[in-house]
């Protein structure tokens, strides 16, 4: 058997699993927590020599040698994997094996990088242990040093360390390691990812004192009443020691020293003490207050090493069926986030870890499961620092089983017991010291078995202070948690709803995947914050996932996704940001959704609110209020509350005292807009960040001003196929026989083509893909098919009126809509119209969900200046708008589409009341209505987004795309999550639907008048 597919070894020459430390000699330099002041350390990251080859038989003759000429080498980054870098190709899977499964055989054909690099060290190491240590290597590797063999290892995300004292010298050591891309070790590891080979975490040299300490646990506890702390703190040795002391310092924030202990010991290889009755400040998300442990370890009044370590104290219990975090029954607004890079691949640096964790901060997210893997040791001393709740997962899946119906075969196999027990022991030995993780988890998609159990009793014999998580305990046997994914609100068929599984439960429950934010989305968010309020088992919820998995590879400027498994395509394009951090709006929709302060309407005609603290520990002292009451005119009152003083989980009623008299001066709409701010700093944020926003509407229009037309001058040409419509500044065309509005000029300006196009399609987003199927083939919906019934023309003193009847149906059907037209053209540009539309035909065999029910338009290329009033500023869909408020925005076209990698329906804004598009001049068109309608803009046609694989790939077309539609299907998340909620659902419905289309210029009436005069203001015509 090769060796990397000898499934019973776990490793050779790999030292036992242990805590993530480094250790110093000085008290002050150790207080720095800087590496290069400790005993020793060097990192080996930069540029190694590099060979790939496809077979790891194919390695050339004595390729680990000193004497070896690696002259001609490529050069390769460590650490990266080598497909960003150009070698092998990348492959994308949310669950194939991407070879034959027979475990643990792989293929023959195995890609394999051998990197060789030199490096030289301080003399004085020589004295002491010398530890090479590998955070990642994807997915087994094998290490020579100056030509002798060191050891074996494999866990792709799995710190490994060898002892290479013995070996090593103090100039020119020749570091070889040879890495296979597959392994019996992959098996494990079928997470959904880019499925990437190489070096791709760090690889560092540390130096410990040979009578040093080999490995500690510092477990917290706190009292009964939560008010002292105390540190039970087990130490192991490198080996047995004699007549040693061991000094402990436990330092507050300021550097003050709340404890100080001295234990004398002799003839120990291990020691276990306690630091009690401490009064202490406890960590939590919202307040995550660190303290700073010394273990010295001194012999003959000499220093031998001084280890730091940062200390939270919290405790973690199950009460019932909820689990308690200092005595709270705290909420984790989670994220699923894999370690990623666009460039580097599985390497993600610590000040993009740091960015991370600070825009989930900013965006109101307070917990992250480590979706499916340890990450690097940083990512815990952050979310340590920050305030981040992490479910620490172990580098385990097996989910390609599935496929072939044995999901179970090494889970439930006794044979790969070993493996299971290594990578769980390797995950909580190392990150064990966190007060971050309050749960550990034993993996992902693997099925049940009996591996699995004693996984769960391999953490229990480590720590009991955590919790244990694994989904795929359906029967809740080993997991102090209740987990599932995906599961929806409103289910479809027999599988159990949110609601059973929550009220049917007798342990605490979270959601460990929920909301896929593949492409447009994701929808519904509101609705699952709404059942983890209302019930209090309902502890966490975790959105699939943090950010995109686009690839850069060398040399290319644009994201690639998977694509070469039909079933995989950009299924990892997936985020709630794009590859680079950019910020999507699902994250800003998530943000205002899991908002820590609610406000809501107790009695708005009196100015009456309940604001809700939803913090756990904290009062919202650094919270501020702005109040701010406006119309479409102009802001009526604004004021600042800087002192809200309400206590955790705690309401206060708050009353606008000044409401009751605008609603009596003002007949207009009326909005009042709250926004919670941060008052002072935080460590992830500035003064001034905003936490969340609400509106509420305090009036709707009540002008019933009717404004008399004024007769206008025009002329009117007819023809067989057109009426042509003539008055000051203003001509515009009729097409009798397709019964549209053509050649739209104002002052010569060509601005409107043609319209409006009845249309029930949009590009499909990706959470389409498990309908779009039936909405082409089945229902042909992007087909369909316009017969012109009757047009009536009669021309008025002012105006001309035009009838239209027409008939509508898709391809092959028998479901239709019939739809009655009335056109007023007035000569001064303005085009009033009014649409009724019904539904005929065999109505049960119309889809149960259209994708729009709307009107398209053809403008002219140059109208690149958008305004509108409705919600915004990005784009927001029936199920997606708690993060956008009305108001008025501006925006050039180019930037109202979301360029997601894979093009898709990504521009709509919803209750607009209007909309207009401007050139340079002030030259466009204005769209509005009484009744709130939706609207997109840019310049494709849906088959160019539907059809085109990426964004960058687009081809712009001559001609502006404008939507104003009477309705859009909500998003939903059903590419892997709930489809569209049936209150949020556009269907095959009767309609009515009115909107002003005026040709004008803004510069002669601005968008606000227009709208208050054209709009509002009934017409007598």
């Amino acid at each position: 058997m090769k060796l990397w597919e000898n499934y019973k070894i776990t490793g050779i020459n790999v030292l036992k699993p242990r805590a993530y430390f480094i250790p110093f000699t000085e008290l002050e330099k150790a207080k720095t927590y800087e590496k290069g002041l400790s005993i020793g350390y060097k990192l080996l990251n930069g540029v190694w020599k590099f060979m790939f080859i496809e077979s790891p038989e194919y390695s050339p003759n004595n390729f680990w040698t000193e004497e070896f000429d690696d002259t001609n080498w490529d050069e390769i980054i460590v650490p990266s994997p080598w497909e960003t870098q150009g070698y092998d190709k990348p492959y994308y899977t949310d669950f194939l094996y991407l070879f034959p499964i027979n475990p643990p055989y792989v293929p023959t054909k195995n890609p394999c990088g051998i990197y060789r690099r030199r490096f030289n060290i301080d003399k004085s190491w020589l004295e002491k242990r010398i530890i090479l240590r590998f955070h990642g290597v994807s997915s087994a590797f094998s290490v020579w040093l100056n030509g002798k063999e060191v050891g074996y290892s494999k866990g792709s995300r799995l710190t490994s360390e060898f002892d290479i004292s013995h070996v090593v010298r103090e100039n020119d050591n020749l570091i070889v390691v040879r890495v296979y891309k597959w392994s019996d070790s992959s098996y494990l590891e079928d997470q959904d990812m880019w499925k990437l080979g190489g070096i791709t975490r760090d690889v560092e040299l540390i130096v410990e004192p040979e009578d040093g300490i080999y490995d500690y646990f510092v477990i917290p506890y706190l009292d009964e009443d939560y008010s002292k702390g105390s540190l039970n703190l087990k130490i192991e040795f490198n080996k047995i020691l004699e007549d040693y002391k061991l000094k402990t310092i436990l330092m507050d924030e300021e550097e003050i020293i709340i404890s100080e202990n001295i234990y004398e010991f002799s003839k120990n290889n291990s020691l276990e003490l306690t630091i009690g009755n401490l009064k202490i400040k406890k960590w939590s998300d919202e307040e995550p207050y660190l303290y700073d442990l010394f273990i010295v370890l001194e012999k003959d009044e000499k220093v031998i090493e001084v280890i730091p370590q940062k200390v939270g104290f919290r405790k973690i219990e199950i009460k019932g069926n909820t689990f308690t975090l200092n005595g709270k029954k705290i909420k984790l607004k989670g994220i699923n986030r894999h370690e990623f890079h666009p460039k580097l691949g599985y390497y993600t640096p610590k000040e993009v870890v740091e960015k991370d964790i600070k825009i989930l901060k900013q965006h109101n997210f307070n917990a992250i499961r480590t979706s499916h893997y340890p990450n690097s040791p940083y990512f815990y001393d952050l979310c340590d620092k920050y305030g981040i709740y992490v479910i620490a997962e172990c580098d385990l899946e097996t989910h390609g089983f599935e496929i072939i119906n044995k999901y179970n075969f090494i889970s439930n196999n006794p044979e790969w017991r070993l493996s299971f027990e290594n990578r769980i022991e390797r995950t909580v030995q190392r990150d064990k010291n966190h007060p971050s993780i309050i749960m550990w988890s034993l993996g992902n998609e693997s099925s049940f078995g009996d591996n699995f159990i004693y996984a769960a009793q391999k953490i229990k014999s480590i720590d009991k202070s955590r919790l244990i998580h694994y989904e795929g305990d359906k029967d809740a046997k080993i997991v102090d948690i209740y987990s599932t994914m995906y599961t929806w609100i409103e289910p479809e068929n027999s599988n159990r709803s949110l609601k059973e599984i929550i009220e049917n439960t007798k342990k605490p429950y979270i959601l460990c995947e929920y909301a896929h934010a593949m492409g447009t989305g994701p929808g519904g968010l509101k609705e699952y914050e709404e059942f983890m309020e209302n019930y209090d088992n309902f502890q966490g919820a975790f959105i699939w996932e943090y950010c995109d998995h686009g690839l850069l590879i060398k040399n290319n400027e644009n994201f690639i996704f998977g694509g070469d498994f039909p079933e995989d395509s950009n299924f990892c394009i997936d985020g709630l940001l794009f590859p680079d951090r950019s910020i999507k709006p699902g994250l800003l929709e998530a943000k205002n959704v899991f908002s820590p302060i609610k406000i809501k309407p107790k009695a708005l005609n009196k100015g009456e609110f309940i604001v809700k603290n939803l913090y756990y520990f904290s009062d919202l002292s650094n919270i501020t209020l702005s109040v701010e009451i406006f119309s479409l005119n102009k802001i009526l009152f604004n004021k600042t509350i800087n002192s809200l003083n309400i206590d955790p989980q705690e309401e206060k009623t708050i009353v606008i005292d000044d409401i009751p008299q605008i609603l009596k001066n003002y007949n207009e709409e009326i909005f009042i807009n709250f926004v919670f701010q941060l008052k002072e700093n935080t460590i992830w944020a500035h003064k001034g960040h905003v936490i969340s926003y609400y509106q509420f509407k305090l009036k709707e229009n009540n002008n019933t001003k009717r404004k008399i037309m004024t007769p206008k001058d025009y002329s009117m040409e007819e023809n067989e196929q057109y009426i042509t419509i003539k008055g000051e500044d203003f001509n515009i065309k009729f097409d009798k026989v397709n019964a549209k509005l053509t050649d739209g000029y104002k002052n010569s300006f060509k601005l409107l083509y043609k319209g409006p196009f009845f249309n029930l399609w949009r590009a499909p987003i990706d959470n389409d893909r498990n309908i779009v199927k039936d909405y082409i083939e089945k229902y042909r919906l992007p087909f369909l098919q316009e017969r012109i019934d009757k047009v009536n023309i009669t021309p008025h003193k002012s105006f001309v009126e035009v009838y239209v009847t027409a008939t509508y149906g898709t391809l092959n059907s028998s479901w239709l809509y019939i739809l009655e037209y009335k056109y007023l053209i007035i000569p001064d540009g303005n085009i009033y119209i009014k649409i009724k539309g019904n539904t005929e035909g065999d109505k049960h065999l119309a889809p149960t969900m259209l994708p729009k029910i709307g009107f398209k338009w053809y403008l002219d290329k140059n109208l690149e200046k958008v305004l509108w009033y409705g919600r915004g500023p990005e784009i927001n869909y029936p199920d997606m708008k708690e993060s956008s408020i009305i108001g008025i925005y501006e925006k050039n076209i180019n930037d109202l589409i979301i360029k997601y990698i894979k093009p898709q329906d990504a521009g709509n804004r919803e209750e607009c009341r209007f909309v207009s598009l401007t050139n340079e001049l002030g030259f466009g068109l204005f769209a509005g209505s009484k009744t709130p309608f939706s609207f997109s803009a840019y310049y494709y046609e849906d088959e160019d987004l539907q059809k085109t694989k990426y964004f960058h790939e687009l081809q712009k077309r001559n001609y502006i795309v404008f939507n104003t539609d009477y309705k859009q299907n909500a998003l939903g998340s059903n590419s892997c999550g709930q489809n569209q909620l049936k209150k949020y659902r556009c269907i095959f419905e009767n309609f009515e639907f009115s909107i002003l289309i005026s040709l004008f210029n803004k510069y002669e009436i601005s968008e606000k008048s227009k709208y208050l005069n054209d709009v509002l203001i009934e017409n007598e015509c």
